[in-house]
């Protein structure tokens, strides 16, 4: 059963090192800096905050961006870090998440689903 669903979209250029400071997970800030491109930099924080925003639309409930840690698979597949997935039990009960993020120019756009476990 769907619990909520929620998507974003976010200008790349708008985020700038006080916003990404504040969004990223110090997992996810270690992967930022590995990053020796700018752009890339940008892209991939922006990609994070879509997600964000997403699980926070589909969620309906306020959360601490930083505790959220999106990560990617060996297919490069993004993914909610185990750390996060206990950190939500504790503000929904369980569920499972679906999400995606994309990129195209100047815009990183994410989608989530957020699915009941009964």
């Amino acid at each position: 059963m769907v619990k909520g669903i929620g998507t974003d979209i976010v200008k790349i250029e708008r985020l700038n090192g006080r916003v990404i400071n504040r969004i990223l997970s110090d997992s996810e800030l270690k992967i930022y800096h590995t990053f020796s491109n700018e752009n890339r930099k940008k892209e991939f924080a922006a990609g994070r905050f879509a997600v964000k925003e997403s699980l926070f639309k589909a969620l309906e409930t306020s959360f601490d961006f930083k505790k959220i840690e999106v990560l990617k698979n060996d297919k490069g597949e993004p993914y909610l870090s185990d750390k996060t997935i206990t950190y939500l039990k504790n503000v929904i009960g369980d569920f499972n998440i679906k999400l995606s993020i994309s990129h195209e120019k100047e815009y990183a756009i994410a989608f989530v689903i957020v699915e009941g476990v009964d």
